[in-house]
């Protein structure tokens, strides 16, 4: 026991210094964790949310259908690619091939998504068809809702911290994660 007190005597030093290097180690630990977590935390705060919508409605007997992207987020989302497919394997490739497939006596009013910077709380419809009253037929009804019924819009976003997610028209579950945005197919929306 005595050889033991005398070592400690001698050599308080080792024992000051393991002490030290403990209590660095676990500061150093407490503010790698500390970092990660602000770093989730500051992702958190500008997570882009988007929901994509097609819609249909005859508001004032006028006949409108279209899509409708919102960004129910908390931070802007920065639109990368944009495809409009009109089944599983076929992409729409312009405004005007999308004209040409409605009925006659329709309106297009488009707004282009690729580039843009989507603020929280944002509204846009990229794509909105619509006739006059005095066109609306349940004919026509039924031809618009047959051609389009099946279309979908496809968008590839990412934060301001490069993290990215694809969702579509018609989606329910969240929208996934992705490592980037691949370029669109075939035109640009």
């Amino acid at each position: 026991m005595r050889s033991l007190i005398n070592w400690l005597r001698v050599n308080y030093g080792v024992i000051t210094a393991a002490g030290a290097v403990a209590v660095s180690v676990g500061a150093l630990y407490f503010a790698w964790e500390q970092a990660r977590l602000m770093r989730t935390e500051q992702e958190i705060a500008v997570w882009p949310a988007l929901q994509v919508d097609a819609f249909s409605d005859r508001a004032g007997g006028e006949l409108r259908v279209g899509f409708r992207v919102e960004n129910a987020g908390v931070g802007p989302a920065f639109v990368r690619t944009v495809a409009v497919r009109r089944s599983a394997d076929e992409y729409i490739e312009s405004y005007a091939e999308i004209q040409s497939l409605m009925p006659d006596g329709s309106d297009l009013s488009n707004s282009t998504m690729t580039g843009r910077i989507l603020a929280a709380g944002a509204v846009v419809d990229p794509i909105l068809i619509h006739w006059p009253q005095s066109t609306v037929t349940e004919e026509l009804i039924s031809e618009v809702l047959e051609e389009g019924g099946d279309w979908r819009f496809d968008i590839c976003y990412c934060s301001a911290f490069g993290r990215c997610w694809t969702t579509h028209s018609g989606r329910v579950e969240p929208p996934e994660e992705v490592r980037d945005c691949a370029p669109a197919p075939e035109g640009r929306f």
